[in-house]
C-alpha cells in the first residue's frame, strides 16, 4: 500500500497543492470500496487495514528525503497515529476515516512534474534531422546550466544515473529518441 500511496500522492500533488486529504479519500483511491466496507463491519479487517495504513505512513516518513506528513490536531488524535502505543477507542475506524492529514511529496518531485507538464504544453516537436548531434560536453553543460543532477536528468529520461554519466563522458551515444528527449528537456526549454 505504501508504494501505491506514494505514487498517488506524487501524481496528485500536481493538482492538489494544499496536500490536505481525508484518510477515507486516500483509502478509496488506493483500495476497492469493498475492502473499506468490510473493515467497517469486521474487527479483524479493521485492525488489518489500520495497521497497513500506519505501516504505509511510516514507510513514507522513513524514505530518504521522505514525504512531509502532518496530522490534523483536531481530527487525527495522537492515540490513532502510527507508532502510538495507546489503546484504540471503540469506533476508532470511523475516526480514522474522518481524520485529515497533510502529505507533501519530497521537494523536487512536484517541481519536476510541473516543469515536465509545461514542456509538454509549450514546446513544439522538432524533426530529428533539424537538430545537430549532441556531444557529451553539451549534454553535461546543459544539465549543469539547468541546475539538475545526473539523477534528476536520468529520472526525466527514464534511465539510470549511470547511463547519463556514460553519456556525459562520451562512453555511450544516445539513441535518436533519447537524444530528442534530451534536446527537449535541456536545450529547447531554456
Amino acid at each position: 500500500m505504501a508504494l501505491r500511496l506514494a505514487l498517488h500522492l506524487t501524481m496528485e500533488s500536481r493538482f492538489h497543492t494544499s496536500g490536505i486529504y481525508k484518510v477515507e479519500t486516500l483509502l478509496q483511491a488506493l483500495l476497492p470500496q469493498t475492502v473499506i466496507d468490510l473493515a467497517r463491519s469486521d474487527r479483524k479487517q479493521t485492525y488489518k487495514l489500520t495497521n497497513n495504513w500506519n505501516r504505509s505512513l511510516e514507510v513514507l516518513l522513513k524514505l530518504k528525503r521522505g514525504f512531509q506528513i502532518e496530522f490534523d490536531q483536531d481530527t487525527y488524535p495522537e492515540w490513532l497515529r502510527p507508532g502510538s502505543k495507546s489503546r484504540k477507542k471503540i469506533g476508532y475506524f470511523d475516526t480514522l476515516l474522518a481524520a485529515k492529514i497533510t502529505i507533501h511529496p519530497p521537494a523536487p518531485i512536484p517541481k519536476m512534474l510541473a516543469t515536465r507538464a509545461e514542456l509538454k504544453q509549450v514546446q513544439p516537436r522538432l524533426k530529428a534531422s533539424s537538430k545537430p548531434k549532441l556531444t557529451s560536453n553539451e549534454i553535461k553543460e546543459a544539465r549543469v546550466a539547468k541546475g539538475w543532477s545526473q539523477a534528476q536528468l536520468a529520472g526525466w529520461l527514464g534511465m539510470s544515473q549511470r547511463y547519463v554519466s556514460m553519456l556525459e563522458r562520451g562512453e555511450r551515444t544516445p539513441a535518436p529518441e533519447v537524444e530528442s528527449r534530451i534536446w527537449h528537456l535541456l536545450i529547447i526549454s531554456d
